[in-house]
């Protein structure tokens, strides 16, 4: 697949990038600020500025409309102004588009090629030579150590200390689960793919790291569910909500229900901020458990990179 990435600091030659893209009959990926997309439901004050891709497949300059598909069903739609503003939020990808010019065809033989290339160039990203260590399985170690330590600036007792330590354990669930990721850190997704891997390749081995991901994938869950237990009751609301709000957004074509429940969420989070059950000393064991899960799914996920790298070699 061909890709075409263009970046610009100034609004209008981001407008112009865009519409050039389009007119080509591209669709294209813009990255924004997820704050400024009403469709989103202007999303909770803690993760606002979160980075939020989707795609672009139209604009209307008569009515002022962009249109685009995001993880819904349904097309979204939202002004240009409100479009040039999200786009502009993101400082590190500055009115980044992307766009694909697919292949008219492809071999078989390229295609095994290309697969084993693509799992080839995960694993040196994430575990032989990662370009930024906190996008990489030894990062968990260091989040692990992070997230019990009250005196480091860097440990969540210092970052996340007076009422931002709910923020930080739902986005954490929000990360594994309701985020985008499929559930389950994106594990069940990576396993479906190593078994169409497996057909393509025709390496069987690659079906048996498959079942080895899609049982990393339940234990990322079963994390995400230790992260809000169920025995604070703001926590259990919260994961309710969210969970609700995935499935609306996901799988409905009225965005009411997904609007009204991130309203509720947003309402729920100055409960959550003030509750002293989520105070750094009282989380204190709380953390200490997730730390022990964080460093046993470390060795187990670096146990799964070196049986796929066995597998591909």
């Amino acid at each position: 697949l061909k890709t075409h990435v263009t970046e610009t600091s100034a609004k209008g030659k981001a407008y112009k990038n865009l519409v050039s893209e389009l007119a080509e009959g591209k669709p294209t990926v813009v990255w924004c600020g997820s704050t400024d997309l009403s469709y989103l439901g202007n999303p909770l004050e803690s993760c606002g500025l979160y980075m939020h891709t989707f795609v672009i497949y139209g604009v209307d300059e008569e009515q002022g409309l962009a249109y685009g598909m995001d993880r819904a069903p349904a097309s979204v739609s939202l002004t240009l102004e409100e479009l040039a503003q999200a786009r502009n939020r993101v400082c590190s990808h500055k009115n980044r588009t992307l766009t694909i010019t697919p292949v008219k065809s492809i071999t078989k033989k390229k295609l095994k090629e290309a697969t084993l290339s693509g799992i080839r160039e995960c694993l040196e990203d994430l575990i032989l030579n990662p370009k930024m260590k906190t996008f990489s399985l030894s990062g968990l170690e260091t989040w692990a150590k992070m997230i019990c330590n009250d005196s480091n600036k860097e440990g969540w007792g210092k970052v996340f200390d007076k009422g931002w330590m709910y923020c930080a354990l739902r986005d954490v669930y929000s990360s594994i689960e309701t985020g985008g990721t499929g559930g389950g850190l994106y594990r069940p997704m990576y396993a479906d793919f190593l078994n169409e891997a497996a057909e393509i390749t025709g390496k069987p081995a690659l079906n048996e790291v498959a079942e080895v991901y899609d049982e990393l994938g339940k234990e990322w869950s079963a994390l995400a569910d230790a992260i809000l237990p169920n025995s604070i009751a703001v926590m259990k609301k919260t994961k309710s909500l969210m969970k609700k709000q995935r499935k609306a957004f996901e799988g409905n074509k009225n965005p009411k229900t997904f609007l009204e429940t991130t309203k509720e969420l947003r309402a729920l989070e100055s409960k959550g901020r003030a509750d002293e059950a989520l105070s750094i000393s009282n989380t204190e064991q709380l953390r200490e458990s997730l730390r022990d899960r964080i460093l046993t799914l470390h060795q187990k996920e670096t146990e799964a990179a070196g049986l796929l790298c066995e597998v591909i070699k």
